[in-house]
């Protein structure tokens, strides 16, 4: 199962942590996981590209993970 974390810091959203995969196929031909791992990258994309902002990114794919924190 995919589970999304949202990471707060003195009650403020500061990031979010996405892992596991969702079961729906096996890994690699999975369209569950695919758009997932698509709308996490792409919500990445707008902080960094859209509002200029410089978050810590990581993505590891044994076992499946991404993470994205800003800092103050």
């Amino acid at each position: 199962m995919t589970t999304i974390q949202f990471i707060k810091q003195n009650g403020i959203l500061i990031g979010y942590c996405a892992f596991g995969h969702s079961g729906f196929s096996q890994k690699g031909e999975d369209i569950v996981c695919a758009s997932i791992s698509t709308a996490v990258q792409m919500t990445a994309t707008g902080i960094k590209d859209v509002k200029k902002l410089k978050p810590t990114i990581q993505y590891q794919e044994e076992p499946a993970k991404f993470s994205l924190v800003l800092h103050h």
